[in-house]
């Protein structure tokens, strides 16, 4: 029956379809631990990173990074993804950097789902980068978002930087955070270059503090804007994972919804099989009997 027909491949369709998505919810579990781990495997770098800006900064007057202006030129970086399936990911992080106040100008998009997203939104992009897939390109693309920070600080765009990415929240939902890179942080330097040396020999740098200084800082640039990538990465894997936990849950009612139809008339199928047997059965019994039979048409 064209009927049955039909809803045999609808049911066929559900099926693959369910599989497809249990394959894609099981790759994101899985690139979501990885760029977990990634973000909280940089605690070693940092602890080393700290220990060089405390030799640099110890017993030194602190570089002035306060602003001249009142208010600062404040450049941003966004981080986002090609790629979708995952939800309102793209649309909450635009909506938060619509928000934000000031929205940083010039603005560098990570991701051409995010750019999509943000101009759609009313915030304007003046860069965009492609996004990051997989963990191995992390820091290749750290460098290329520091080089093209680079290029607006020597343009004199940038006197403020911040990076706004969404973060991981175990059980429920990613947020989107904003993070100030620039300029650091001055009582974390502070409380940098106070802190004791730990080791058994004291420390000594044969560079002076002024050359020594900017490449720390640089690091700590990569490694914030490395561990931002890495959360943002996480992020997206979990908030996949959330949009296929409820397609599934959806597949699945759809599911149990067509394979009650379809046994409902596999049910109503035999029952008229039954019923012809029955009455085959019934009108032999009356033709025996000398009575006419329906189906002889006596």
């Amino acid at each position: 029956m064209p009927g049955d027909q039909d809803l045999k491949r609808r049911l066929h369709s559900l099926k693959e379809l369910g599989s497809l998505v249990r394959s894609l919810k099981l790759l994101s579990v899985a690139s979501m631990h990885r760029f977990e781990r990634a973000a909280a495997g940089l605690g070693q770098s940092v602890e080393v990173l700290e220990k060089g800006l405390s030799v640099a900064l110890r017993d030194r007057v602190l570089p002035d990074w306060s602003q001249a202006s009142d208010e600062p030129l404040t450049a941003g970086v966004v981080l986002g993804s090609d790629h979708g399936l995952c939800g309102p990911y793209h649309e909450s992080l635009a909506d938060f950097v619509r928000r934000s106040n000031p929205v940083p100008v010039p603005l560098l998009a990570v991701g051409s789902r995010l750019a999509a997203a943000l101009t759609e939104a009313g915030v304007t992009v003046d860069a965009e980068r492609p996004g990051i897939a997989t963990l191995r390109a992390v820091a290749a693309a750290v460098q290329d978002l520091l080089f093209r920070l680079e290029e607006w600080s020597r343009a004199g765009v940038v006197q403020r930087l911040v990076v706004i990415h969404q973060r991981p929240t175990p059980g429920s939902p990613p947020h989107p955070v904003r993070l100030q890179l620039l300029p650091v942080d001055p009582e974390w330097l502070r409380e940098v270059s106070r802190r004791p040396w730990t080791g058994p020999t004291l420390p000594w740098c044969p560079q002076p503090a002024e050359t020594l200084l900017p490449g720390l800082l640089r690091q700590h640039l990569f490694l914030t804007l490395y561990r931002a990538c890495a959360e943002a990465l996480a992020s997206e894997n979990a908030a996949r994972f959330q949009a296929m936990q409820a397609a599934e849950r959806n597949l699945e009612e759809k599911l149990r919804e067509l394979t009650r139809r379809d046994q409902r008339l596999r049910q109503e199928r035999v029952t008229e099989g039954v019923l012809e047997v029955l009455g085959g059965f019934e009108a032999c019994q009356e033709e025996r009997a000398g009575r006419p039979c329906p189906r002889s048409g006596a």
